[in-house]
């Protein structure tokens, strides 16, 4: 199944969850993401800064619901570090 909503609208758990956001939107919206993901589902963020990366691992694995860091994928082909994208996986 696939939906189309904002979070807040979104009223059962799934067991995976993709956000393809800035880290400015994905921050505030934390702890309704990790709402959303289901007991031992899979959260994906991606549109992230390498250089935001470890603020926005650090506040999803501070939520109360307890995700865990899984893996980040990093592009290899930005002209800076800094510009560099990253795709973070968490576990619900």
């Amino acid at each position: 199944e696939v939906r189309e909503a904002t979070v807040e609208q979104i009223d059962r758990a799934f067991p995976w969850v993709v956000a393809n956001i800035e880290a400015r939107v994905l921050r505030p919206l934390a702890a309704e993401l990790a709402r959303v993901v289901a007991p031992g589902g899979r959260l994906i963020l991606s549109g992230i800064l390498e250089t935001e990366h470890d603020d926005i691992v650090a506040t999803y694995t501070a939520l109360p619901r307890g995700l865990r860091h899984v893996e980040t994928r990093r592009r290899e082909d930005a002209v800076t570090p800094e510009a560099s994208w990253v795709a973070i996986l968490f576990a619900g």
